[in-house]
């Protein structure tokens, strides 16, 4: 049976289903970055991301800078583009062009938004979501002039408030306004791609793992949340799988 070719535009709770027995290819993954950023602006000069310290953070912030996963995309070797908006938590940093860069952990590190010019867009913020909207329309429109909109899977995924032992999780904004700015962003999907773009799983999964080989997070679940996505998705047929 030929494996199902994905390509990941999230964080971990898209990407760690690989480390779980699935019948995928991961055909690519973009992490640390926003449609907000990649599609606001031309490319970014990188002179940042030689300053950090694992490939995996180089890469990341390159490819935000670059806007690598624009072009990446019109490459006909996948069948899924899996997306979750994870990323979304993270500010936003407008230049003075108007260019736009995902203000991650990476990108604060590497010194960019003290080098260039610019201000500072709040996540959850109207504007940030009005940024995020348009460039999403354009992410689209892009899709379907080459290979297609119907490759895309968005899981609807929310932030845990506690873990498996029912201890609260500490978090700078409240978890219910964090999952009320989610939950607002997958209707907008919903009403541009339709119901069957967005993978809805139960919201027993979104359980924090005390023991999570990346440390406990809102965002790092039980391994039932992975299970349960890896069967959405043999589950699922697109243009290409067929």
């Amino acid at each position: 049976m030929e494996k199902k070719r994905i390509l990941v535009f999230g964080g971990c709770i898209s990407r760690d289903i690989f480390n779980y027995p699935n019948s995928f290819e991961l055909s690519g993954y973009f992490a640390r970055s926003s449609l907000a950023s990649v599609y606001s602006g031309g490319e970014i000069i990188d002179n940042y991301s030689h300053r950090l310290e694992s490939s995996f953070q180089r890469r990341s912030l390159e490819n935000d800078l670059k806007r690598n996963f624009r072009e990446r995309i019109k490459h006909d070797d996948y069948d899924i583009l899996l997306m979750d908006l994870i990323n979304m938590r993270f500010d936003l940093f407008v230049l003075e062009d108007g260019c736009v860069l995902t203000l991650s952990n990476e990108a604060k590190k590497s010194g960019v938004n003290k080098e260039l010019k610019g201000r500072r867009i709040k996540s959850k913020s109207q504007e940030y979501q009005d940024i995020w909207r348009g460039a999403f329309l354009q992410f689209i429109n892009e899709l379907d002039s080459s290979v297609g909109s119907e490759r895309v899977r968005v899981t609807e995924a929310y932030l845990a408030s506690c873990d498996e032992d029912g201890n609260m999780l500490n978090s700078s904004t409240p978890v219910s306004e964090e999952n009320f700015f989610l939950a607002k962003q997958y209707r907008y999907i919903e009403s541009v791609l339709g119901e069957s773009a967005l993978i809805k799983l139960d919201d027993s999964m979104f359980v924090a793992d005390p023991n999570h080989r990346w440390g406990v997070a809102p965002f790092h679940y039980k391994e039932g949340y992975y299970l349960g996505l890896v069967e959405a998705l043999k589950g699922m047929n697109t243009a290409t799988s067929g």
